[in-house]
């Protein structure tokens, strides 16, 4: 019975080492994780900058093609054709105030990304805290400065709303538990923010695109081609060229929702003691396919 008692309690303290053992990587693997969504919070929401830069391209090229439709169907005076120019004008440039906006809000949260970065990593910095609240109040004035009046249609000030359903369980990092019960929440809806932005973009930048490739590329290249009175230079093929690729690449335009919806997925996580491997993964997929189609549009 000694032997039996003996076999037992070896057993107990081998199955109790390996439970520890397991626990341990468990925990490192959560770390981490961790570590590597908060580097992937910062290399997106420094990516949203060219991704803004791009929408606000090709929504000038629509609005061009627009007008020169416009100007050569009608059979207006060159004053009134001024005045539609002028309104034109000042219509991009709010769309041009509210892009700034977008691009600071983001460049906001890439620096408060990268405090995260330190606060997942071995060596905690001091002065972490106070750095991330003024990050913190820093973002919430320019996202009040661009969210008045629903742009685009987007209710942002009630997006932004708490709505108290955002959990901090108990951490084993303390300091990150603390900063995810201060402005865990907060971060959660200015994503959530970013998120219904990005999905108006995205849509916007298709048919923006369609917009400009059928007035500016597509109508004049099938012109060309059915007039045999002049050759066709080598800017008909480039024209060609340039419509039939810019069209792939915009069909990607919602990677760049799909990535920021991922990113506020893993930082509910976060606060639950993950995220997951297989959220961080889908969140590299996303970001590295958004920075691919800007990489794209950028060569169109």
């Amino acid at each position: 019975m000694a032997i039996i008692s003996t076999i037992r309690q070896r057993n107990a303290v081998f199955l109790l080492i390996a439970a520890l053992a397991l626990s341990s990587c468990a925990g490192a693997q959560r770390v981490d994780n961790a570590n590597q969504f908060a580097n992937e919070g910062v290399k997106f929401t420094r990516t949203l900058p060219a991704f803004y830069d791009e929408y606000f391209k090709l929504a000038i090229n629509a609005d061009s093609a627009a007008l020169v439709t416009a100007r050569e169907l009608s059979g207006a005076a060159p004053e009134r054709l001024q005045n539609e120019l002028q309104k034109a004008d000042d219509d991009l440039k709010r769309t041009g105030a509210l892009v700034r906006g977008l691009t600071e809000h983001a460049s906001l949260l890439g620096s408060y990304f990268a405090e995260i970065q330190r606060l997942t990593g071995e060596d905690v910095g001091q002065g972490v805290g106070s750095a991330t609240a003024a990050l913190v109040g820093e973002i919430g004035r320019v996202r009040s400065d661009f969210g008045g009046g629903s742009p685009l249609g987007v209710p942002v000030e009630k997006v932004a709303q708490p709505v108290g359903n955002f959990v901090v369980v108990a951490l084993k990092n303390k300091a990150l538990k603390r900063e995810l019960e201060d402005h865990g929440e907060t971060i959660d809806r200015e994503l959530a923010v970013q998120e219904a932005i990005l999905n108006k973009l995205g849509r916007s930048m298709v048919s923006d695109s369609e917009a400009w490739t059928s007035g500016a590329l597509i109508n004049p290249v099938y012109e060309q081609y059915r007039d045999k009175s002049q050759p066709l230079g080598t800017g008909w093929y480039r024209k060609r060229e340039r419509y039939l690729t810019t069209s792939s690449a915009i069909g990607s335009a919602q990677q760049a929702e799909q990535a920021m919806k991922a990113l506020r997925v893993a930082w509910q996580e976060l606060a639950g003691g993950g995220p997951e491997g297989s959220t961080v993964t889908r969140l590299m997929g996303h970001v590295d396919a958004t920075i691919a189609m800007i990489n794209a549009l950028k060569a169109n």
